[in-house]
C-alpha cells in the first residue's frame, strides 16, 4: 500500500491486473544478456513498450509483447 512502511508483494500470472500509473512504475523486467548474466529493465521504459501505453492499459501492452523475442532483444544490447 502506497504510504506505509510495509511492503506488499503480489505475483500473478494474469497481467490485465495492471491497470494503474503505480503499475507502469513497479514492472521490472528481468532477463538473461547473450553473456548469461542477469539484467533488470523498468520494462514500461523498453523502447517500443512505453509507446503502445498511448494506446493500451499497462495489462493490455505487457499482453501485447512477446516476452521471449524481448529478452533475446534486449540481450543484444
Amino acid at each position: 500500500m502506497k504510504g506505509t512502511p510495509q511492503q506488499i508483494i503480489i505475483t500473478t500470472h494474469s497481467p490485465i491486473l495492471l491497470k494503474d500509473e503505480q503499475a507502469k512504475k513497479s514492472v521490472i523486467f528481468t532477463y538473461k544478456n547473450k553473456k548469461g548474466i542477469t539484467q533488470q529493465r523498468p520494462f514500461f521504459t523498453i523502447k517500443g513498450i512505453a509507446e503502445k501505453l498511448d494506446i493500451l492499459g499497462p495489462g493490455e501492452a505487457m499482453l501485447d509483447v512477446n516476452l521471449n523475442e524481448l529478452a533475446q532483444e534486449l540481450s543484444h544490447d
